[in-house]
């Protein structure tokens, strides 16, 4: 899939990337609040998220993943390129029968090399969760490490405001395909665009 880059001077898209990172500091401070409710710290665990096959559906969750990985230096954009390409390789297509468990490319030394502009599901994940009055699961070291009951993370409202900025950057782009891309894709997709803004 060919998606345009976001520029230092775009007057469309910029605007957007800085609400999508205040809406992001929202989503990290009600999964702050939910997490300090439940007594819960991440340590990391064998389940590992980040292990996780998960797919992005935003424009501007790619837009921002662009920009970050625009200022990684060449060394280890170009690492993330090979890792990308081995992720896909080994990426399953269509139905996934036994679950696929591969590490994100993005992820080095115990470290995301891109945290601040991780995209929305690793934010909230791994806490239950509410959504539109269904309820979602907590991931295994969740449960292994609270047995409180109290109010879930409730997704809606932070759900709402992102689609909300998602519409309304799709109209003034004019783009309405649409997007369902894992990590690896989009860092892919990230290539070709550099490749084809400098040939």
């Amino acid at each position: 899939m060919h998606l345009p880059l976001p520029s230092a001077d775009n007057a469309v898209i910029e605007p957007f990337l800085k609400k999508l990172e205040q809406l992001f500091a929202k989503m990290d401070g009600a999964y702050g609040t939910a997490a300090k409710e439940h007594d819960f710290v991440c340590h990391g665990c064998a389940e590992n998220c980040c292990k996780t096959l998960f797919y992005h559906h935003t424009l501007l969750e790619f837009f921002y993943l662009a920009q970050k990985l625009h200022q990684l230096d060449n060394i280890t954009r170009e690492e993330m390129y090979r890792r990308a390409k081995a992720y896909i390789r080994a990426q399953p297509n269509g139905a996934l029968g036994k679950r696929f468990r591969k590490m994100c490319p993005l992820h080095r030394g115990g470290r995301c090399l891109v945290y601040a502009h991780r995209p929305m599901i690793c934010r909230l994940h791994g806490i239950p969760y509410t959504l539109s009055n269904r309820e979602g699961p907590g991931c295994d070291a969740f449960y292994q490490s609270t047995v409180k009951i109290v109010p879930l993370l409730d997704r809606t409202g932070l759900y709402r405001k992102l689609a909300l900025l998602e519409k309304t950057l799709r109209e003034q782009l004019h783009h309405h395909a649409k997007i369902r891309l894992t990590i690896a894709e989009i860092i892919m997709a990230v290539k070709e665009a550099v490749t084809d803004e400098n040939p």
